[in-house]
């Protein structure tokens, strides 16, 4: 199963850092960039953060070490992310036009899914965080920080490190 989405947006616009399931985006009209991070690393700044791309850029991304993957992509290219791989894209040119088919269920995502559906929520225990970070190597980033904040919020700061 997989969802086509149109998309159009101005420069400074995009997409704060998530990840799904495998993807084809092509950019039919402008530019955009691009960080991408494998599924074992935790991206800075968290996953899906209330970070505006063109803030964590200016913000975030100057302290980043080491750097993430990143591109930027033309009109005409066509980029293909893999399944559960995090990234962010801006759109860095006036306006943007593109085209992005994402892929469901597929055979590493399916279990996890089922049993992560409730857990994207910040207040899940600390217990459950560290239960799907145990149990499922591709959401192990999201689970980290979660838990890291669970363990920072009761001041057992070394924990969280």
């Amino acid at each position: 199963r997989s969802d086509t989405i149109f998309m159009i947006g101005a420069q400074g616009s995009g997409t704060g850092i998530h990840e799904h399931g495998e993807a084809l985006t092509a950019v039919l009209y402008g530019r955009k960039r691009w960080v991408v991070w494998p599924p074992h690393v935790t991206p800075p700044g968290g996953y899906e953060s209330d970070w505006y791309m063109g803030d964590w850029f200016r913000t975030v991304y100057p302290t980043v070490s080491p750097k993430p993957l990143e591109f930027v992509q033309d009109e005409g290219d066509l980029v293909w992310i893999p399944d559960s791989w995090y990234h962010g894209v801006e759109n860095t040119s006036p306006d943007v036009m593109s085209i992005s088919w994402q892929f469901h269920e597929t055979p590493d995502r399916t279990s996890s899914i089922r049993f992560a559906r409730d857990a994207k929520d910040a207040r899940a225990s600390k217990e459950w965080w560290l239960s799907l970070y145990l149990a499922y190597p591709t959401w192990r980033p999201e689970a980290a920080y979660r838990l890291a904040l669970h363990y920072h919020h009761e001041g057992q700061n070394a924990e969280a490190l």
